[in-house]
């Protein structure tokens, strides 16, 4: 407090733009920032602007006459209360001001643990707020088993007819309660807020902003521990934490509002894309339908439109699934792989590489187990990288798929499917960190993001993904999926 005090008597020393270097260094604020403060509390003290009323004094509180009559008994110049001097005060509210202006909740307990023990606070005092239900609560965070917390769940309510807590917050004007004894007076609750704050009473100031009550408790021993000037003191530092709080809470506020705005504006989209595509997808399922009634004897198409309606509902659930929230459920992590691989390339080989003149092989034992990953997940990471292969090859190139037996990788058993091409890697600046996502050199729709996608499925199952790369000698990539555990 010291530092804040000396600072506010040098700027108003009538020669104070000769010692604004001084305040500036107490401070640790620019000089530029002290003038237009000194500017604005001339301005206050004008009379132009409205001036923040000095609380009335206590009953046995000693007046500013009677201080300045103890001071001239005692040969010593009388310096007026703090809330007495515009000057002094005015500085003193835009010192606060401007040491809690912009901070976080956490940003303002850190500063109110340096600034109140300067003032002559043992601790931070517990600051409550009345919340949307007229229930006064704590604006700081309150540990386990603190005075905030035990405060918190006596749910003290605005309209309490019998606690100085509640009339405060309604009033305005500062009370306070002391202990008789044992007796609990009128409050129960304020006998043991009391008790909680480790003193025989406390004194309630009230920090009202915007309207919104908002009371600070602090604890004392007897009626007349806390003058009027002591309580405008607490009030200044304690009122520009508060202010601070408040415009954090809006601030947060805010976003939220607008998080929310732009989550609903995005669910509605996607209903609307999800609402447009079943429209080509009915289309689609209906001429396969029809093409297999027209065929009815192609056995071979029969399996082939199975394998396509299969992967047009997965299309669909994906689609109508999009604009819900994740469920917790987890998916059966199983999965043949090597079933899995032949549906593949019987829906893709042709269509990503024999039409493209790149040679699709495929080599895979018939019997092998199944495998700790679901179905659906491992053909999204299988699709990804085949798809990067048919756009990577040239004709005349190749791509081998292998479903390899069962190799102990990390301690656990797993399989290893194995994807090896002869075309011309991956570039330098890719292989460097291939799995994050990256610009993609490819142009038109591509967002370089199949890497990472096939990455971040692998490792929420607990596989492993490895990429090696030359340039001019092809590209391979190794899955290490583990078993079931029960195989």
């Amino acid at each position: 407090m010291l530092p804040i005090v000396a600072a506010a008597l040098r700027l108003a020393d009538p020669q104070w733009q000769e010692r604004l270097p001084e305040a500036a260094r107490l401070t640790g604020l620019p000089e530029g920032v002290l003038s237009s403060l000194r500017a604005d509390v001339g301005y206050i003290v004008s009379g132009h602007a409205a001036y923040p009323p000095r609380p009335a004094p206590a009953a046995d509180a000693p007046t500013a006459d009677a201080a300045a009559a103890d001071a001239a008994a005692a040969g010593s110049v009388a310096v007026a209360p703090l809330a007495d001097d515009p000057y002094r005060s005015a500085g003193m509210l835009g010192l606060l001001t401007a040491a809690f202006v912009d901070l976080g909740p956490a940003q303002v307990e850190d500063r109110l643990a340096i600034a109140c023990p300067l003032f002559g606070l043992h601790g931070i005092p517990t600051l409550l707020a009345a919340d949307e239900d007229g229930i006064l609560r704590p604006m700081l965070s309150a540990t386990a088993g603190s005075a905030a917390a035990l405060i918190d769940e006596l749910r003290l309510r605005l309209d309490d007819e019998t606690s100085v807590v509640a009339l405060c917050a309604r009033n305005e004007h500062t009370t306070r309660f002391v202990r008789h004894g044992g007796r609990s007076g009128r409050s129960l609750a304020d006998w043991q807020i009391a008790r909680w704050l480790g003193s025989g009473g406390f004194c309630c100031l009230p920090l009202t902003t915007n309207g919104k009550p908002v009371v600070a408790l602090i604890g004392m021993d007897h009626e007349g521990e806390l003058d009027s000037d002591l309580c405008w003191r607490y009030a200044a530092l304690l009122g520009a934490a508060v202010r601070s709080l408040r415009a954090a809470q809006r601030t947060q506020n805010e976003i939220s509002s607008r998080e929310a705005v732009l989550h609903q504006r995005f669910h509605d989209h996607l209903r609307k894309i999800v609402h447009e595509a079943s429209n080509p997808l009915t289309v689609i399922k209906s001429r396969l339908e029809m093409l297999g009634i027209q065929r009815p004897d192609d056995t071979p198409l029969k399996d082939e439109l199975v394998l396509l309606n299969t992967e047009l509902d997965r299309i669909d659930n994906l689609l109508r699934s999009a604009s819900a929230l994740p469920q917790e459920a987890p998916e059966t992590p199983r999965c043949q792989i090597p079933a899995l691989l032949l549906d593949m390339r019987s829906i893709y080989g042709d269509t990503l590489f024999g039409q493209r003149g790149i040679q699709f092989e495929l080599r895979a034992a018939g019997q092998l187990p199944p495998a700790a990953i679901p179905a659906s997940a491992l053909r999204q990471v299988l699709l990804n990288l085949f798809r990067n292969a048919s756009e990577a090859l040239q004709p005349g190139r190749r791509l081998v798929v292998s479903a390899l037996p069962q190799i102990i990788v990390d301690g656990r058993a797993s399989l290893e499917i194995r994807l090896v091409d002869n075309g011309p890697g991956l570039p330098p600046e890719r292989m460097a960190d291939p799995f994050s996502p990256q610009r993609s050199q490819k142009g038109g729709k591509h967002q370089g993001v199949g890497l990472s996608i096939v990455h971040d499925i692998l490792s929420r199952w607990g596989a492993t993904l490895l990429c090696r790369s030359q340039p001019g000698n092809g590209t391979s990539f190794q899955i290490f999926l583990p078993l079931e555990q029960s195989a």
